[in-house]
């Protein structure tokens, strides 16, 4: 589990706020990616999940689709969350 308050946390959510325009959602998540956990050990870091996936995307279903658009603002959420980070 992450620390909410940790400066790679509160930069990402900072970028995504500022990419989307709207206030950050912490949600307590990802236990079912099970390489965040060895991430985690094996870089000795904290590891932040973004998610910019609706339910309408139907990920892992026959028909699964995701907007361009939101893999262009997952690229800017991390480019300024580096950006920030290297700030600070």
């Amino acid at each position: 589990r992450s620390n909410a308050s940790s400066a790679v946390v509160q930069a990402t959510a900072q970028a995504f706020s500022e990419v989307l325009d709207a206030p950050c959602k912490f949600i307590l998540d990802g236990a079912s990616i099970p390489i965040v956990t060895d991430l985690a050990e094996v870089s000795g870091g904290e590891v932040v999940l973004i998610g910019y996936g609706l339910p309408g995307d139907q990920i892992h279903a026959p028909n699964e689709h995701f907007g361009l658009d939101r893999i262009r603002k997952g690229f800017v959420t991390i480019a300024r969350s580096l950006e920030l980070l290297g700030n600070g």
